[in-house]
């Protein structure tokens, strides 16, 4: 459940959040995953996490536009508009107007940065909050 992670990581597809996961749990945190989905509704136990403990995650349009690509050709697929500009345009301001909605969601840009540069922010603004792993 959503609302037992330390920490929640909240994006479009291909920002980074199964690594980030991944790296924040082998430094002892419980992470939730949440993917956004234009047009797609979230799930409802999203907003019941405290919102301190959810972090949005965002990237540079042209730069996920080439991640997409990448990936799509390493798994020899073809998706009708994942990897398509202005889709991904749409789908990052539909991220950024949910976002805005919650503005204690502090929002990282992955743009560029290694997923422990990444980590580093998000622990430094758990810490700066006072927040650690629950129930510790």
């Amino acid at each position: 459940m959503l609302v037992n992670a330390d920490i929640v990581l909240v994006g479009v597809s291909r920002t980074s959040k199964t690594p980030l996961s991944t790296y924040l749990a082998h430094k002892g945190f419980k992470v939730g995953n949440v993917p956004i989905v234009f047009d797609q509704p979230l799930p409802d136990q999203l907003f019941d996490v405290e919102a301190s403990r959810v972090f949005a995650l965002t990237i540079d349009p042209s730069v996920l536009q080439h991640i997409r690509r990448s990936r799509l050709k390493a798994m020899g697929m073809t998706r009708i508009n994942y990897d398509v500009l202005d889709y991904i345009l749409a789908e990052l301001e539909y991220a950024s107007h949910l976002f805005r909605s919650q503005p204690q969601w502090p929002v990282v840009d992955v743009t560029g940065k290694a997923i422990e540069e990444t980590a580093a922010t998000i622990l430094g603004v758990m810490q700066e909050r006072g927040l650690g792993v629950q129930g510790a």
